[in-house]
């Protein structure tokens, strides 16, 4: 899983990110760069890694 930070990725709402931090215990729900802003995805509950 560490070896995916630094990853650009694609959000289903059409966003592009870069994975900067994975939960261990629940790594489809990342920490997203976009631009200026930082994404939890464990707190964005209707938003996912496509």
């Amino acid at each position: 899983m560490s070896m995916l930070v630094g990853k650009e990725v694609i959000l289903t709402n059409g966003r592009f990110g870069t994975i900067i931090m994975i939960d261990p215990y629940n790594p489809h729900k990342a920490l997203l760069k976009t631009g200026t802003e930082i994404i939890d995805l464990r707190m964005e509950k209707e938003w996912q890694i496509e």
